[in-house]
Order: C-alpha cells, then structure tokens, then sequence
C-alpha cells in the first residue's frame, strides 16, 4: 500500500509535508498495534446500525449483554415488534405471543448431527440470534450476537408406553409455555426431541412471535433438515447466501413516514363510529384467551368465490373482506364500517425478501363503505382499488394510524381482524 500527498508548494515546505507523512505513518502503527493486541473484537459505534451511539453508551451495552455472548449488530425494532415487547413486558404470564408446534417424524434421527443443523440455522439467520435491551435514551433496540445456539433437548421414552408417553409429551408441552421467554436474556427459540420407538421422535418447537412471523415456520423447518441431509450426506452443510433481516430494518427506516401518516388521515376520514362484534350479553373481559374456529367451504362454494373474484377481477382476498364488511354494517346497523386486516409486510423491492426470516406483518385498517345505490360489484372494485393504494403504506404502526384517528386513542375504531 501506497499513499501520496498532494499539496501547493506555494504554501507548505516540503519538510513540512514530509514530517505530516511521518506522523501519519506513526499513528497507524500505533492504531494497528492497539487493534492486534486485543484478545476479542472490539465494537465501535460504526459497526452497528443504530445512529448517534456514543462509544460509552455502547461499551456500556455490551458490558450488560456480555453474559449472553459477543455482540455483532444492533438496530432498532419494528413497530409490530415494539407493540409486542411492550404486551409481553405487561403480561408476562399471558401465552399469546407463544408459539409452539409439534410433529411426529418417520425414520432414523442422528440426534448430534440434528443439534449441529440448529446452531447452523442460527448462524444463517441474525434473527435467531437476537434479544432485546431497553435502556437506550429510552428506546428499545434489537441485540444481535456473533454467535448464538437454539435451546435443544433430548430424550429417549421408548421404556414407556404410550399412554405414558402422551402424559408426559403433553407435560413438557405445558411446562415449555409455561417458562415463556426472558426477551433479554434466553434464546428466543427451542426445542425439543423425544424418541417414541426405533423410528418415531416427536418434535416440540417453541418459540416467540417478535422473533418472526408464520411465513417463516416452513421456511425454518425445511432449512434445518436440508442442513440435516447435507450433514448426513457429505458431513458438511452448503453455504447459504441469505438477505438478512436488517436488510429490512434498513429499508422501513427510510421510508415516507410523513407521506403515510397523509394517506391513512384521509383514508379514516370522517369515520366516527364504531365497529363491533356480538357479544353474549353481560359477558365482557379485559384478559386475552387465545381460541379459534376452524370451518371448511366445499368445492362448490369455493369454486363458486373463485368464479366470482376471476369475473370481476379482484383477489379472493378482496371479495372475503368485502363480503365481511357487509356483514358488519348490518350488525351495526351502518353504512361505514373499519376492520383490521394483517398484511404479510414482505416489501417486493428488498432482494430475498420471501426467504428472509424474521417479522415482517402488520395490522393496518379496512374500511368498508356502501348505500343503497351500490351494486356489490361496485363496492369490491372499489376495496380493490384501495387495497392496492393501502399497499404502499402498510408498513406504517398501527398505533400511529389509530392515533389520527378522529377518535384517537380512546377508543379503538374497530375490534376485529
């Protein structure tokens, strides 16, 4: 490496721009003598992608989270990923942001070689390796670690029978929700492997939803046991070029805030009501219970919808909340209604975008608007073509929307998804 320095003789000695050449040539000694005496890296603000850290405050982050490993990156959260912090900080026995999935698998398990596919997978994916601080000039920031292992256990139950093996599969289950997740502090996901009989293992996989969103589970899955074939196959895992998910944070944080705050004003505007579900009455509760329904549409009503949305040119999707807005303005007896409806949040122009994992949805309002004059068709076109405007703000935080409102944070203008 060579440097050269141009300079007006007019004004400077070449002494003096020799002895410039010297001193710079002793400071980066020094510095590169400083930096290969270091046992660790040593982050500095530019390493990370929050602005306006100061080397103190960030000395003083990583001295806090040195019990949990060397940290790598930090960057803020989104705002789905705020409101969930702030829910689970609240509630911190309440299981809605719990995720849990189990499965059965067929066939021979080499459990080593299946605990090295976890610690790849998070070496793959920053988001697996992520908690959370707050206590930055009050802002909460995402942790990112070099290195991070996935919680994994395993266990053989072939001494007991299956009644006993239910019992206590089911109990691990139980007691996995009931530990939840130290945002701050655990690995963010875990699990579990117990052997029923000499080809049968039932998987328990947990883990939290600020981590990622229900796109990403598949993704997940088929990435570990493609790491898993590889290992078995070749002894070694296939290198992976794989968008990370600041790659997002980067891009939602340079996009029009104002702009959106704009449309979503005069898209809510003028809506004074409210919308509701039925409720029995006298039964009301301020606690979450996570339930669900689930119901099938036969082959000929389903042929029927996609018939209807292929005729009139909208998505299914459109004609489903169309149909459900309807359904609530005669409930409420109204011509207006608002409804919230949760959008995937995966930016088209983001490179790797459907592979990235982390979260990405968000929950943005439907306003549904007809009178009598209206013919359905008229009413879909038109969600239609407000589905498509609301696409390019529906990153923005639903609090925010809410919060332009006309009627503010109050109360909140619809209380369904």
């Amino acid at each position: 490496m060579s440097l050269d320095i141009s300079y007006n003789r007019k004004e400077y000695h070449q002494e003096t721009i020799a002895q410039l050449g010297e001193f710079l040539l002793e400071s980066l000694q020094q510095l590169i003598a400083h930096c290969t005496q270091q046992e660790k890296l040593v982050l500095t603000p530019s390493d990370i992608m929050v602005k306006g850290m100061s080397i103190a405050e960030l000395d003083q982050i990583v001295e806090y989270m040195e019990p949990q490993g060397e940290i790598e990156n930090m960057y803020t959260l989104t705002p789905m990923q705020k409101g969930m912090w702030f829910h689970s900080i609240m509630d911190q026995g309440s299981e809605a942001y719990f995720e849990q999935t189990r499965f059965v698998l067929k066939g021979n398990l080499d459990v080593e070689a299946f605990s090295r596919s976890l610690n790849t997978l998070a070496a793959n994916h920053a988001v697996l390796r992520t908690n959370f601080y707050q206590g930055w000039r009050g802002e909460l920031l995402q942790v990112v670690f070099r290195h991070r292992e996935i919680g994994f256990t395993y266990e053989d139950l072939r001494e007991l029978d299956e009644q006993q093996q239910q019992a206590y599969i089911a109990s691990v289950s139980t007691e996995d929700k009931n530990k939840g997740f130290d945002l701050e502090k655990d690995p963010l996901m875990r699990a579990y492997v117990m052997r029923l009989d000499n080809e049968s293992y039932q998987f328990l996989w947990s883990s939290h939803h600020i981590q990622m969103d229900g796109w990403c589970m598949p993704l997940i899955v088929s990435e570990v046991f493609e790491i898993y074939s590889n290992l078995i196959q070749h002894g070694r895992s296939k290198n992976r070029t794989i968008s990370p998910y600041s790659d997002y944070i980067d891009w939602l944080e340079r996009q029009d805030d104002e702009a959106a705050s704009q449309y979503w004003s005069h898209y809510l505007s003028g809506y004074e009501e409210q919308t509701h579900l039925l409720l029995e009455k006298g039964r009301t509760s301020s606690v979450y219970a996570i339930d669900q329904i689930e119901f099938k549409l036969d082959k000929h009503i389903t042929s029927q919808i996609s018939r209807i949305a292929k005729q009139y040119q909208v998505t299914l999707n459109t004609l489903l909340q169309t149909t459900w807005g309807i359904i609530l303005q005669k409930y409420n007896r109204t011509d207006d209604v608002v409804f919230g409806s949760v959008v995937s949040g995966r930016p088209a122009e983001i490179p790797g975008i459907e592979q990235m994992i982390g979260l990405f949805i968000n929950t943005i309002p439907v306003r549904i608007t007809s009178s009598s004059e209206d013919r359905f068709v008229d009413v879909i076109s038109r969600v239609q073509e407000q589905a498509l405007e609301s696409s390019k703000f529906d990153y923005y935080p639903l609090y925010e929307i809410q919060a332009r409102s006309t009627q503010k944070q109050a109360h909140s203008p619809y209380h369904g998804l």
